[in-house]
């Protein structure tokens, strides 16, 4: 029974309010029935959600574990092989620079820097000290290019060959060296 329109007279509204409280116990028992069968429905979608849930994790987990096994595996491996291949070539041009027999230097071509130099050519040009390369290359003067220097043409050309070059080691002594370059 429900009240949809106001009631006129005292009576009539306490005879509908009797039939309320006479069918409350009902009517909760009913909304809780239908609050229980919700509530189950929601734990179970709950439920079935956090199964999904587990389950993509699981192939994410699953996925992230191949790729690091067939991906990034293989290319450490490769990265790795390609470093020891880059230690013993610098190691093999460590050992050639100390065993040439003749003088050698590995300088940076945009600073001068001398790199490596062997026992030779530190005879040859008196070096003492890793700074020295700018100096080394200053006392070289092309023999039939005084228009042009030694330090200019290096930077220049990424290989040259067979270049003559005047080493000043005093007034009345001078050396003439064939000297060769390539920029790696």
């Amino acid at each position: 029974a429900l009240i949809d329109k106001p009631v006129a007279n005292e009576e009539e509204l306490l005879r509908q309010l009797r039939i309320i409280r006479a069918n409350e116990p009902d009517y909760l028992r009913i909304m809780e029935e239908i609050v229980q069968a919700h509530e189950e429905e929601a734990k179970r979608v709950i439920q079935k959600t956090q199964e999904v849930e587990q389950w993509i994790l699981v192939i994410s987990l699953s996925t992230l574990l191949l790729v690091s096994v067939f991906v990034f595996g293989p290319a450490l491996r490769e990265l790795g092989m390609r470093m020891q291949g880059l230690k013993e070539a610098r190691d093999n041009l460590t050992k050639l620079f100390l065993t040439a027999p003749n003088p050698m230097m590995l300088i940076r071509k945009e600073n001068k820097d001398i790199l490596l130099i062997n026992r030779l050519a530190r005879e040859l040009f008196g070096i003492t000290s890793k700074g020295e390369g700018d100096s080394v290359l200053r006392g070289l003067q092309m023999v039939g290019k005084e228009s042009e220097s030694l330090e200019s043409l290096l930077v220049r050309e990424n290989v040259l060959e067979g270049i003559e070059v005047v080493v000043d080691q005093a007034e009345n002594e001078r050396r003439f060296l064939q000297l060769s370059s390539r920029s790696i």
